[in-house]
């Protein structure tokens, strides 16, 4: 996410959307550990830009995009999960 300091407005950018397919891919490919180790990375790859002595920044837009990924994610293994199982046990 991008702050223009001057006018203080937000952009979503290129990294917020980095944060969503990750996550989404971690939930996705491993369920609810995937939508676990998401959650924890992002929480933890914003606590790192927090102590970055030229980033100094906490982003929630970030984190929103974590979660949202995670999400995606998990609905995607569990719907995977469902139609695969479904064909099976049938």
């Amino acid at each position: 996410m991008h702050v223009d300091m001057q006018t203080n407005t937000i952009h979503i950018d290129k990294n917020s959307l980095k944060h969503l397919g990750i996550c989404a891919a971690l939930g996705a490919l491993f369920g609810r550990t995937g939508f676990g180790a998401a959650l924890g990375i992002g929480f933890y790859k914003e606590y790192i830009d927090k102590t970055e002595a030229w980033y100094h920044h906490w982003c929630w837009w970030d984190i929103t995009f974590d979660i949202l990924g995670a999400l995606v994610g998990l609905a995607l293994n569990t719907t995977a999960q469902l139609l695969i199982f479904k064909h099976l046990v049938y």
